[in-house]
């Protein structure tokens, strides 16, 4: 009799898929994606797959997101406005919703070396 899979195990496995998919398929930053994704995997983050990109909750609540632009890629916080920045490596790319850590802040220049 075949094991039957658990709704959430099957979700993950197409999560980590569209992922996998959405980072091959850029032809810029795909390295950096690669990092933050593993910086994001290493953490009690799930990794989920919402509005054709990759985003990370914490108990089914959006904490990240992940952007591969032409000229950038970012990792767009939900909420971001209400983090403290002490190192001054965010930016704010609009109103308060988000916060990013964008390509050319110090923490993506950390992560292209």
């Amino acid at each position: 009799m075949p094991e039957i899979e658990a709704p959430d195990m099957k979700e993950t496995r197409t999560a980590k898929a569209n992922v996998d998919a959405f980072i091959g398929r850029a032809t810029k930053w795909r390295e950096e994606l690669n990092k933050l994704r593993a910086i994001l995997l290493d953490s009690e983050l799930t990794e989920e797959f919402k509005w054709d990109q990759p985003c990370y909750t914490f108990q089914g609540k959006n904490v990240a997101i992940l952007h591969g632009l032409k000229e950038s890629c970012a990792l767009g916080f939900f909420k971001g406005a209400l983090i403290k920045d002490v190192h001054g490596v965010l930016t704010r790319p609009g109103r308060i919703r988000r916060r990013d850590a964008g390509s050319s802040s110090p923490l993506c220049e950390k992560l292209r070396r």
